[in-house]
């Protein structure tokens, strides 16, 4: 069977099974986690431009603390575009880790 005679055996089978909930889910699954993994790229264009070279690769944005810090002390930047790119970056890792 071809066409649309053996989608509609399929649908109606799930059906039958009690299963279309569990295709709902998994298709609305599907779409939450397609959206979380490119959310960030909205920001990531605004801060990183096509030409930024190996820039682009950093999963976040930091910068130092205060004028006179010490080398090493950093923080992520939290506002702006820079800031929404490193939040919605960390939610995914928020979304991995649950």
């Amino acid at each position: 069977m071809t066409g649309k005679t053996y989608y509609d055996d399929k649908i109606n089978s799930a059906i039958a099974l009690e299963q279309q909930y569990l295709h709902a889910s998994v298709l609305v699954l599907g779409y939450m986690i397609r959206f979380v993994n490119l959310y960030p790229m909205t920001f990531k264009g605004k801060i990183m431009k096509g030409n930024s070279g190996n820039l682009r690769s950093n999963m976040f944005i930091y910068k130092q603390v205060g004028e006179n810090a010490m080398e090493n002390v950093v923080t992520l930047v939290e506002d702006g575009d820079i800031g929404a790119f490193n939040r919605s970056n960390r939610s995914i890792h928020h979304m991995i880790e649950n």
